[in-house]
């Protein structure tokens, strides 16, 4: 049980990191700044900063779930950050939920749960994986990121915040693979002897670059569904493949699918949610060639429908 409170805890702390992130790098957008100056006025700036400490927090909480969960239980509940962030973001950017942005919600919240309770992941060995075994997975990992990164550098606006999106998930993935392995057995004085500590800040670092160059490249409608669905994908494969995490089968696949089907569906649905549009509008997206409106233009969309 206490592995599932801290990876909701987690979910809804990286929720408020995720809004108060975008916030800073909507003001970013606005200054006309990017690059190493955007980065050094993100330092600047209060609610960054404050969003980073939201991080911190959550990492911890992630930490304390994986120490006694397994990776295939914790990375799927932290896909719940994707409602938590829409629930505050309607709030920041003054966006009204609808009906069908709640049932969304409930699609996804039962969608995981009804995956987990199929799929029954438990256990597994993160201290026997082989040499090989860690080699060829965070190889074919970080093959991945460089794909998406080259990939979001080659495209503009909404495409690239979504390729960027997914490559800051990706390294989530690894982060909380790694973080597992290092947390086996308890924080302990062996936990800082063990190599895949200190690839927790390599992956985390990496995590949090893309994740702010896809915020500043496009909207949490672009950013969010990429990071939401690739981190708990790639952190079940990577927990079964490295740590033969026992999962169900048979006929518990068909739950499973379906599980994953509502929460897919809804996280799609959700990600287009007036309430995460923030004002927005991508300028790539833009006929006329106009310059980019105010970050923070009133709207009164409603998502009744």
């Amino acid at each position: 049980m206490l592995p599932i409170v801290f990876a909701l805890l987690a979910a809804a702390t990286n929720g408020v990191a995720s809004v108060l992130q975008r916030e800073a790098n909507l003001q970013e957008i606005e200054a006309e700044r990017t690059g190493v100056a955007a980065l050094v006025g993100l330092l600047r700036q209060p609610r960054w900063l404050t969003a980073i400490a939201a991080m911190i927090v959550s990492f911890v909480l992630q930490g304390a779930a994986l120490s006694s969960g397994a990776v295939a239980l914790v990375q799927p509940l932290m896909a719940l950050d994707l409602p938590m962030t829409l629930l505050l973001a309607s709030l920041v950017f003054h966006r009204s939920l609808g009906r069908r942005a709640w049932g969304d919600i409930a699609a996804m919240t039962a969608g995981t749960g009804v995956f987990l309770l199929a799929l029954d992941p438990t256990g597994g060995s993160p201290n026997e994986a082989s040499g090989v075994e860690w080699a060829l997975a965070a190889g074919a990992t970080g093959a991945v990121v460089v794909f998406l990164g080259v990939a979001g550098a080659a495209s503009r606006g909404s495409r690239r915040a979504a390729l960027l999106g997914i490559a800051a998930g990706v390294c989530f993935a690894l982060t909380a693979v790694f973080l597992s392995a290092a947390l086996a057995g308890g924080l302990t004085a062996e936990t800082f002897t063990r190599w895949q500590t200190y690839l927790v800040a390599v992956a985390g670092i990496a995590a949090l670059v893309c994740l702010q160059e896809a915020l500043r490249a496009g909207t949490l409608v672009a950013v969010q569904p990429g990071v939401t669905l690739s981190d708990p994908v790639v952190a079940i494969v990577l927990g079964v493949f490295l740590f033969q995490e026992p999962v169900r089968s048979g006929p518990w696949v068909v739950a499973e699918v379906l599980g994953a089907a509502a929460v897919v569906w809804g996280a799609v649905r959700l990600s287009h949610s007036p309430a995460l549009a923030d004002s927005e509008e991508d300028p790539d997206d833009r006929s006329d060639g106009a310059s980019r409106p105010p970050a923070h233009r009133e709207q009164n969309t409603s998502d009744q429908g």
